[in-house]
This record gives structure tokens, C-alpha cells and sequence, in this order.
């Protein structure tokens, strides 16, 4: 089965609640339900959460819920944990579309495209970047592979688009980043250099970069969602692709 985990926690920080705080006229990880529940290539849609409030408004846009605890650390820990006690709640995931609800700038296909080029490469993981990632991020080595060229030391730049990832179980729980209990930031830290196939990457547009955990940039990210996106339409755009491909 291949499945969306969208992860939304009750505990945010730098904006309370965001994940129900109203985005382009709807709760923030809401429009993470509706792509999902409009991609043709998912067989069912997941919500992860540890309160009660987005158990509430994820079951009534239509994904099923997965309980997690409340885990003390989770403010530092690595956001991959929740996805990996997904797999453990729900073992008939054999392919999991990870997805973060604070990068919401999708375009209706752009699951569908992704789990397919996945399929076509026959490879473990893909995921999304930007098209300048290889001037910009990557250095190229021998064999045509990429080494990642970017550090802690320039993190307003967002490489990797739409906050997803398609992904087999195997790799999942084989990871050993994700199945480590260290933050997000020392993570990427240690990762420094590390090597990935080119076929790993898919291309999205830099504006799906674009992410909403302070103010400043849930305000942007309206604005980019509406321009590039939206336009007028609201949820209709994904809800006239699912019709549409039916």
C-alpha cells in the first residue's frame, strides 16, 4: 500500500497552534490532507498527531488518525520519529509520502508525479528539490553523484521543496537518521558531505520552497501560495484534479 503520514504536533513554538491556524482560509495541515486525499496514487491518507484538537479537524478532512505520544524532547528531536511510528501503527504501509504540512506550496500532480518517477527509477527514495540546487547546493564528484555542498551556516536557504519524500518501508526503517533520537540540527550537521545519487532528486520550482515556521514567513507564504497557486480558486484546484483524473 502506499500511503501519505502527514505529521502535525500540538506543540509548536514559534507560532502556537499553527497547525490549525487559518492559511490561505483553511487550518494550516489541512491542505496537506486535501492534496493528498486528491493524488490518485495514494491508496490511503494518514494524519500522525499527539493532541486531541488536530486528531479532531485531520479526521474530518478525511485522514485517518495515528496517535502518538507527547513526546518531551519533540521540540528538539528529529521530525523523522513520528514517520517511523507510523510504520510501526500501521504495518500495511509499504511505500509512505511523507509529508510536513509547513511547506504547503503543492501543485495537484505533484504527488502523483513524484510517486511515479519513484516507481520509474526503481530506486528507495525520492525527493523533491529545487531545479538550482546543483550551482548552488551540490558539487559534483566522479561517477555523476552530487555531494551536498551546504551547511548550518546559511539556513535561510530552503534546497528542498514541498516538505514530502516517497519512500519504501525499508528504507524508512533502515534509516539510520531517522531512526536516530538526536535533533533535526545535529543531524544535518553530521550529514555534511553525504553522498546521494542524482536519480535520488526530482525537480519541483524554487517557490515550493517556501516554508511558514515564523511569522515573517507564514505571511510570505500565503502570498506565494495564493499567487502561484490558488488565484482565487481555494481548495478547488486540488478538488477539480481529483475529478478530473477519476
Amino acid at each position: 500500500m502506499t500511503a501519505a503520514v502527514i505529521a502535525a504536533r500540538g506543540g509548536s513554538i514559534r507560532i502556537p497552534r499553527k497547525n490549525l491556524k487559518l492559511f490561505c482560509g483553511l487550518p494550516l495541515m489541512a491542505w496537506s490532507i486535501i492534496q493528498a486525499k486528491a493524488s490518485q496514487s495514494l491508496d490511503w491518507v494518514y494524519l500522525t498527531t499527539d493532541d486531541d484538537e488536530i486528531a479532531e479537524v485531520g479526521e474530518a478532512y478525511g485522514a485517518e488518525i495515528i496517535r502518538r505520544p507527547d513526546w518531551p524532547d519533540a521540540d528538539t528531536a528529529s521530525g523523522g520519529r513520528p514517520l517511523k511510528h507510523a510504520l510501526t501503527v500501521a504495518p500495511e504501509i509499504d511505500v509512505m509520502v511523507q509529508m510536513f504540512p509547513t511547506m504547503p506550496c503543492r501543485y495537484p500532480n505533484d504527488i502523483d508525479r513524484m510517486v511515479a518517477m519513484r516507481e520509474k527509477r526503481g530506486i528507495e527514495r525520492l525527493t523533491p528539490f529545487t531545479a538550482r540546487r546543483e550551482a548552488s547546493l551540490y558539487n559534483k564528484i566522479s561517477d555523476g553523484w552530487l555531494r551536498r555542498a551546504w551547511t548550518l551556516r546559511d539556513p535561510q536557504y530552503h534546497d528542498h521543496a514541498c516538505g514530502m519524500c516517497a519512500v519504501t518501508r525499508e528504507a524508512m526503517l533502515t534509516d539510520t537518521v531517522i531512526a536516530s533520537s538526536k535533533s533535526d540540527t545535529e543531524l544535518w550537521a553530521e550529514n555534511y558531505g553525504m553522498v546521494m545519487p542524482p536519480e535520488a532528486f526530482i525537480d519541483f520550482e524554487l517557490f515550493q520552497t517556501t516554508d511558514c515556521d515564523t511569522l515573517e514567513e507564514w505571511e510570505w507564504a500565503e502570498l506565494v501560495m495564493e499567487h502561484y497557486l490558488l488565484k482565487g480558486r481555494g481548495r478547488a484546484i486540488y478538488d477539480n484534479y481529483a475529478r478530473s483524473t477519476t
